[in-house]
């Protein structure tokens, strides 16, 4: 099984209207038969997800930070299985679970290769 690591920082700016979206850089290599282009690609089609869900988390409560590791899966058809957070240090159970069942959710392109391990830090912060 081949498996990415893909360093991603989303800081979140506190204005009036909410946090900007966030800025995220890619460093990778080649993965399998799978050019990280490509999943980068889909990945921030999708990425957006994420962002959205910790902005509506910050009006209910304006305190969330924190970080967690993205851990998935891609598989042959471009499913997303076995979504979990890992080293999370976000206290709210519900965004958490909200990203989870986003990122299941997400799809990629169909490979003719083995499923394809991701790994993707996020440090959800917010700067006054």
């Amino acid at each position: 099984m081949k498996y990415i690591y893909i360093p991603v920082l989303l800081v979140f700016l506190m204005l009036s209207c909410g946090p900007k979206t966030p800025e995220i850089k890619w460093e990778s290599g080649l993965v399998g038969n799978r050019a990280p282009e490509s999943l980068e690609y889909y990945f921030d089609l999708q990425k957006d997800t994420i962002a959205k869900l910790y902005k509506n988390s910050l009006y209910l409560n304006p305190d969330i930070n924190g970080s967690f590791m993205l851990h998935f899966f891609v598989m042959k058809d471009g499913r997303v299985e076995s979504v979990n957070l890992d080293d999370c240090t976000l206290k709210d159970s519900t965004l958490l679970s909200l990203i989870r069942l986003a990122v299941a959710e997400w799809t990629f392109p169909i490979s003719e290769i083995d499923s394809v391990e991701i790994l993707v830090p996020f440090y959800l912060l917010q700067e006054e």
